[in-house]
């Protein structure tokens, strides 16, 4: 991992996405939103679960899957920007990736803002293609989901409004395929989705996959 990486990642990390008075918002409204979803249970209940678990194997757990979730967005996301940073390295992604973690536990957008503005500064990435990249960062998580929200639909009982979402998430992928395709004049002249129309439809397919 090279030195600018590291010293580029801490100095973000330090810094967040928008200084010291963004990063204490960012926990404020964090802390906030995690009170008002505890004030929504029974504060007994809650301690009634606690007491069934083991702190030591909690934590354990906790660190693995963090690390897991780590290793494998990395796996998936590396591929995809190096469409706007060729150069890109697994092992300095993870760093970049690693800092923006403590953005993402706020907010994931705040993350993935963190990567874009380190992809820019270390890899020298234009932002247009890194601002595309993070868009099918966002697509292919959307048509993961969307994938496994349309599993339910092989049962017979299942809900309509699930039924209705999944058909609504396809219309809107299709709509898109069809868009990169054949873009109309007007997404056409916009820089991002040139680059967009640039990966094509079948990359994006095949980064989906991952």
């Amino acid at each position: 991992v090279t030195r600018r990486s590291i010293d580029a990642a801490a100095d973000m990390t330090t810094r967040g996405a928008g200084g010291r008075g963004s990063l204490l918002l960012r926990w404020t409204l964090g802390l906030l939103a995690v009170g008002w979803a505890l004030g929504t249970v029974s504060g007994d209940a809650v301690m009634a679960a606690f007491r069934t678990v083991n702190p030591l194997l909690y934590g354990a757990f906790c660190v693995g899957f963090a690390l897991l979730n780590l290793l494998l967005d990395s796996l998936a996301a590396v591929p995809t920007h190096r469409h706007a940073a060729p150069g890109l390295r697994f092992r300095e992604y993870l760093v970049v990736r690693g800092a923006a973690h403590l953005g993402g536990a706020i907010n994931v957008h705040l993350g993935q803002a963190q990567v874009g503005l380190l992809l820019v500064r270390v890899y020298g990435a234009g932002l247009t293609d890194v601002l595309a990249t993070t868009l099918v960062c966002y697509g292919t998580t959307l048509g993961a989901l969307l994938g496994l929200s349309a599993i339910p639909l092989l049962s017979l009982d299942a809900p309509a409004w699930l039924s209705t979402g999944v058909l609504g998430g396809l219309a809107a992928a299709v709509a898109y395929g069809v868009a990169l395709l054949r873009p109309p004049r007007a997404l056409a002249r916009l820089p991002v989705f040139a680059k967009l129309h640039q990966i094509g439809v079948v990359t994006q397919l095949r980064l989906l996959l991952l």
